[in-house]
This record gives C-alpha cells, structure tokens and sequence, in this order.
C-alpha cells in the first residue's frame, strides 16, 4: 500500500506539471525606473518549467506555469524591456511551435535584445517519463537499481544515447537564437542538483530504488555536461546550476531543499525548484553577466 501510494503520488504530482488552465499572454513590460545595466536594457526569457517556476506564487499565466517570482522575474525587476516566454513542459521543438494558446517562445526574440536567457534539454531527455519510470520500477527491487536496468536492458544505456539527440538540438536552438538577437548575451542556464549520493533515507519523499539515486544522479550531470559542451561550441555562456545547489536537492529538509520532492511539495511542483531556488538562480545568472 505504502509503495503504491509513492506511485501514484510520483505521477499525479509529476503530470501535474502539464495540467492546462485558462492561457494568459506572456510576461512582457517595459520598465521607465531608474537606469538599468546595458545587458539588462532588452531581456528576454526563454525555457521549460526549470526556467517557469511552476507551482511558485504568485502564477502569471497558468497553462505554462509560469510564475512571476521565477528567475527571469526577478532578472527583469531591472530590466526596461522584459519579455517571459518560458512554458513547463517545453522541448526544443516545443520552442517553435504554439503551446498551450501562446505564441512559440522563438518568435519572442528580437533583434535588438541585450539578454536571452535559456532553460532547455531536460523534456527532450524525458524528465517526466523517467520519474514515473523509476518510481514505478522501484516497487519491483527498492535495494536494487531496477530503473538502471530497464534504461540498459539492451545492454547500453538508453538515456546517454538519447543525451546526443538533446544536445544536438540544443546547439541548433542556441545558433537560432543567436542568429535572431545577435546583439544579445545570450546564457544558457544547466540544471540543478536533484538527487543526493545516497537518498536511502528519503525514498517516502523520492520513491525511487536505493541504487538508483546515483544513476539519475549521474544522468543529471551527464546532461548538464552536454549543455556546458554545446554552449562552448556555440560561444554563449553556460551557467552551471548543478554546482550552485548541491547539497540542497529534493531530499533535504524544507528550510534546506531548493528542490521540492516528489511527495509532498510544499510551494512549488513536484520534482521542481522552489522560490529559493530561483533567487539562486537570479544571482547565478547575475554573476555570470558581471564577468
């Protein structure tokens, strides 16, 4: 019973993220407050859920949840002209295509912005397939690695050789972009820490097998790894929020966590940064303009 209500809750909480509500336009306001910093002149904001904030207060537009307290809200606090596009849920693809009522977040992008900040990669990886897979997995082996072994069952890793795919399209987007702005900085933001060593102790919260934590652990760096490889390749900056957040994954205390659990959430998504995490985030980001 205990095992099948983790199970349920991993997916409910997970495909939550996709719940569509009335679609309200993008975040876009044009600031006439004191001067703001040149990058920070024309900014627009691009992503998935990571970029979002969904389930974080206050709610801008529902069918993305997107919220108004996400990092690029707080970036464009300074900012004179700030645009926010970015959509939970969202994949490569999904960037060039309407969702959920709104324009594709591409077409948001001008030719005179100064900054285009980027979340992108975790949805063409398969962030909510490999959550329900694992949670589901873990019921059959909670000491094993059961998840790991589906992914290898063909004797390679199916998620590293679905990394190339990801990467490859984030490349291409991150050349579109630039083509399209090509004044912008533009910042591609990696994601964070979700998982710890060793998440034995938490699996009410993360209902994953014990042997797992580690493999998705490493997934997760694998993938930031490729992100930080592409925007090298591409000559925009990667902002590596793997390292900004270790050891305040999913399965620390609440007052510690920038990531809410699957279980329980308090504040934000399932399996997603909270409110702390954006300001975070914010600073992260801020740092790397000021280099």
């Amino acid at each position: 019973m205990f095992r099948d209500t983790l199970v349920k809750a991993a997916a409910a909480g997970v495909c939550g993220l996709l719940a569509t509500g009335a679609a309200s336009p993008a975040v876009a306001r044009t600031q006439a407050g004191p001067s703001a910093p040149s990058v920070l002149r024309d900014y627009v904001a691009l992503g998935d859920s990571y970029a979002a904030g969904p389930g974080i207060a206050p709610v801008e537009d529902e069918a993305c949840g997107r919220s108004g307290a996400n990092y690029a809200s707080l970036l464009g606090e300074r900012a004179r002209r700030f645009t926010d596009v970015s959509c939970a849920g969202a994949t490569t693809r999904d960037l060039y295509r309407r969702q959920n009522g709104d324009r594709p977040q591409i077409a948001a992008l001008r030719s005179r912005a100064s900054l285009v900040t980027l979340s992108i990669g975790g949805n063409d990886l398969g962030f909510t397939e490999i959550i329900q897979t694992c949670a589901q997995a873990a019921q059959t082996a909670p000491t094993g690695s059961p998840c790991k072994d589906y992914y290898a069952k063909d004797g390679s890793d199916a998620l590293a050789k679905r990394m190339r795919g990801v990467a490859a399209s984030v490349g291409k987007v991150l050349r579109d972009v630039k083509r399209r702005s090509p004044r912008a900085q533009v910042l591609l933001v990696g994601y964070p820490s979700l998982l710890p060593d060793d998440g034995s102790a938490c699996r009410r919260a993360v209902p994953f097998a014990v042997g797992d934590f580690p493999y998705l652990r490493d997934t997760i760096k694998r993938l930031n790894a490729a992100l930080a490889r592409e925007a090298a390749r591409s000559r925009v900056r990667y902002v590596d929020m793997y390292r900004e957040t270790v050891g305040r994954d999913m399965c620390q205390a609440e007052g510690t966590r920038l990531i809410e659990p699957i279980v329980n959430p308090v504040g934000a998504s399932a399996a997603h940064p909270n409110g702390k995490y954006m300001a975070v985030a914010a600073k992260a980001i801020g740092r790397a303009l000021a280099r």
